[in-house]
Order: structure tokens, then C-alpha cells, then sequence
């Protein structure tokens, strides 16, 4: 019986080790791939139309005022800003045409 379990362990733990392999394998693949695809495109892409290459626009929520003015009740007597969901208060978002890259 000891020998059963032993064995069972052994072809666990060289199942799990290769499974391992193969998925950091995988992984490093996807990631070099996806590097040489992202500079090519970069040194043959077009500049983005909406930022021009800045890979930031003025946020559309806040108008790059950073905050919003919001209430959860309509015609409310106090106002209350927030800070704005979209940008964060850094009034600036990510380019929704290039996705922040740059380039289309």
C-alpha cells in the first residue's frame, strides 16, 4: 500500500512540475510576442486624430475640472463636487481611440 501512495505522489508531483513548465513557457511566449506585435506597430502605426499622440485626453466627464457636481437628490440646496470617477482629479483619461498607446 505504501508503495501505491508513494508512486501516486511521485507522478503527482512530476505532473504538477511539468504543468508548471508549461504554463511559465506559455507565458514568456505570450509576453515576447506581444512586445515585437506592440513595436512594430509603434514604429509603422499612424498617430492618433484625438490625442496626436499624446496618449491622454481632457477628461469628458469632469471637462479637466477635476471634480463633478452631484447630488442624489434632484434641485438640491447644497452643492456637492466629488471627485470625478472617470480621471481620478488628475483631469486628464486615457485616449479612447488609441486605448493610451499613441498610435491607431
Amino acid at each position: 500500500m505504501r508503495n501505491v501512495l508513494a508512486f501516486g505522489a511521485g507522478a503527482g508531483g512530476a505532473l504538477a512540475i511539468a504543468a508548471g513548465a508549461a504554463f511559465v513557457t506559455t507565458s514568456v511566449t505570450v509576453a515576447v510576442g506581444r512586445s515585437i506585435i506592440s513595436a512594430r506597430k509603434k514604429k509603422t502605426g499612424i498617430t492618433c486624430g484625438v490625442c496626436s499622440g499624446e496618449r491622454r485626453v481632457s477628461c469628458k466627464l469632469c471637462k479637466g475640472k477635476a471634480v463633478i457636481d452631484w447630488s442624489p437628490f434632484p434641485n438640491a440646496m447644497v452643492k456637492r463636487y466629488c471627485l470625478c470617477p472617470t480621471c481620478g482629479g488628475k483631469q486628464l483619461q486615457k485616449c479612447l481611440n488609441c486605448l493610451g498607446k499613441g498610435y491607431v
